[in-house]
């Protein structure tokens, strides 16, 4: 990434061969799970190269760690992708690079995890991101979205709730198709509550 920052070009070849170190030292649950994990990262590096080959960005920030602090002492930490210039003079984009299936145009429209980096761009930073970008490793899709500062401050509203049920241990459980895979279902009342009327 360091780079991808100063506009060095690598070819594929060396970005092939870091990633094969950085995979190295991965643990993995079986051969399958592996082989199926090195092809993914592969095809997607693969993707991503070419197209930032095809059009090099201009980099502000790269993996910018930040501390928002709201109200209430409620302090979120993350990191930033990347901060880009846009097109337009004086504006920023914000990307969140994905390596996950890539959601629905209307779903990063809501994402709290856009919101929450843009609010920090713009109270950390003091930088303004007219857009913010949702880049998706699997198939090179991007997904350009805005905030306003009403969708803000629905975001501070969610997270201060979320942040009141942690304080008061409150995590009433949400069945759904994610509980197949769950570790916690020997514990989980729900589990036990659905077992009861089988």
């Amino acid at each position: 990434m360091d780079q991808l920052r100063k506009r060095v070009r690598l070819g594929w070849d060396d970005v092939a061969r870091h990633l094969r170190s950085r995979m190295e030292v991965c643990r993995f649950e079986d051969d399958y799970q592996e082989q199926v994990t090195k092809k993914t990262a592969s095809n997607s590096s693969a993707f991503f190269h070419a197209s930032v080959l095809e059009r090099p960005p201009q980099i502000l920030e790269l993996e910018k760690p930040f501390e928002l602090p709201l109200e209430n002492d409620v302090v979120l930490t993350g990191r930033m992708d990347q901060i880009n210039p846009s097109a337009t003079k004086g504006t920023l984009k914000s990307w969140i690079i994905k390596t996950g299936k890539p959601k629905k145009p209307a779903d990063a429209k809501k994402d709290i995890q856009l919101s929450i980096y843009s609010l920090a761009a713009r109270e950390i930073l003091e930088l303004n991101p007219v857009r913010l970008v949702f880049h998706y490793l699997q198939n090179n899709e991007r997904q350009e979205t805005t905030r306003d500062s009403k969708q803000l401050d629905e975001a501070q509203k969610t997270v201060q709730a979320v942040a009141s049920e942690i304080r008061a241990a409150s995590f009433p459980p949400r069945p759904g198709y994610i509980c197949r895979s769950c570790a916690y279902q020997s514990i989980c009342p729900a589990h036990e509550e659905n077992l009861s009327t089988k």
